[in-house]
């Protein structure tokens, strides 16, 4: 078992690919959305087309398995890396309405590459820390997932108006690939990166065991199922918000993006203080109470026609977003951690739920707006609605985990 903390620079060389994926999230759900809105989709098409490959995911509980049981590793991310370049390198050529299931599968194969390089990644760093770690690990983690969107927002909003879509994606592209080898070459075997013997089948029996004889890994199955339905339900579709009802030109876009992506930013390592100094539970939830905030300034804003109300509600909700998303991976990792032989495996479930949650997000939302006629205001006010939800499972996987440590 590993005894010493590990390194910052090592951590840092790591998990350095979490930069790359969280430009390229940012990309599609921010810019890409935006250009197939100035190209003529509906909302309802954008949230359905770039939320249903969020399924594509799902492969990453078979690379989670071989990664416990036979430690294969750097294989696994060079070809997630692969896959994902050539789903980004695609999507430029179905931006107009056509040739949609070729969008579909675009999206889809960067969807499954990024997370099984993040789902690999964040395993290989679970297993070879200890416990105090772990919550450095959660925050560089975070850090370097926000510092993507940010430098993703900011590039991306100066970018957007004065290049060609398709010149605008390649770009980011080479970014994108040159982060990840580094990550992908820094990778390192190590003799407390332990495995053990198992099938995909036993590997799923175990799992389901787990879940069924003990509460706190069900519990988290909850939570990350339900809370990012109350965060993502708007990610695809703010932006064919802000065109429709306040006429937004790509200036205007990239201005909404850059503040989000900055904000999250620069407040999420006061969430990590906060829960450092009180419990885990206060940053997120008054991070989430902000979001909520955010989600009623939205409405309001739509209902009056302000723009103030509309930047004041997205401050909040980027100010939230930060305050609670270090918090709750560090608490994710730490829940991992607790069952030593499934750790990449229940990582990747985690990683599954999650991605259900935003899958589900984002269908629901394409739902509400095609069958309400862009009723955008009844969207956000259901996604406030699950994100008090979520807070349920949240304190019970709180206290269990406050009691066994």
């Amino acid at each position: 078992m590993q005894t010493n903390r590990l390194s910052i620079l090592k951590i840092i060389k790591i998990a350095l690919i979490h930069i790359g994926v969280g430009i390229l999230i940012v990309i599609i759900s921010s810019f890409l959305n935006s250009e197939m809105k100035f190209n003529n989709w509906r909302s309802d098409q954008i949230s359905f087309y770039l939320g249903l490959p969020i399924i594509f995911e799902f492969i990453r509980l078979i690379f989670s398995h071989y990664y416990d049981s036979k430690n294969i590793i750097r294989p696994s991310l060079i070809f997630a890396l692969l896959i994902s370049s050539i789903g980004i390198f695609s999507m430029q050529f179905f931006i107009l309405p056509v040739a949609n299931i070729g969008l579909l599968i675009s999206v889809g194969l960067f969807y499954m590459g990024s997370s099984i390089l993040t789902t690999l990644v964040d395993g290989n760093l679970t297993k070879i820390s200890v416990q105090g770690d772990r919550g450095r690990i959660a925050a560089i983690i975070q850090v370097f997932r926000l510092s993507g969107f940010a430098l993703g927002g900011i590039v991306g909003s100066i970018l957007y108006p004065e290049i060609e879509f398709g010149d605008f994606l390649n770009l980011f592209l080479i970014i994108y690939i040159t982060i990840g080898l580094i990550s992908v070459l820094s990778i390192e075997k190590s003799e407390n990166d332990y495995t053990y013997n198992a099938d995909f089948r036993s590997n799923l029996k175990n799992l389901f065991v787990l879940l069924k004889e003990n509460n706190l890994p069900k519990l988290m199955t909850i939570f990350l199922m339900v809370y990012p339905i109350g965060l993502y339900m708007q990610d695809l579709i703010f932006e064919p918000f802000v065109i429709d009802v306040f006429d937004f030109d790509k200036n205007n876009v990239g201005s909404v993006v850059t503040l989000w992506t900055s904000l999250t930013l620069i407040f999420t390592p006061l969430g990590i203080i906060i829960g450092k100094k009180t419990k885990i539970i206060i940053p997120i939830f008054f991070g989430s109470s902000f979001a909520t905030i955010g989600l009623v300034l939205f409405i309001i804003s739509s209902m009056i026609n302000s723009i103030s109300i509309l930047y004041g509600g997205l401050i909040l909700f980027g100010i939230g977003n930060g305050i609670a998303s270090g918090p709750a991976i560090e608490l994710m990792l730490e829940v991992c951690g607790s069952y030593k032989n499934l750790v990449t495996v229940l990582l990747g479930f985690f990683g599954l739920m999650t991605t259900l949650g935003r899958f589900l997000a984002a269908i629901l939302g394409a739902l509400i707006l095609a069958i309400t006629s862009n009723n955008y205001q009844l969207l956000f006010m259901i996604e406030s609605l699950f994100i008090f939800v979520g807070y349920i499972p949240l304190y019970f996987v709180i206290r269990i985990f406050e009691k066994n440590n």
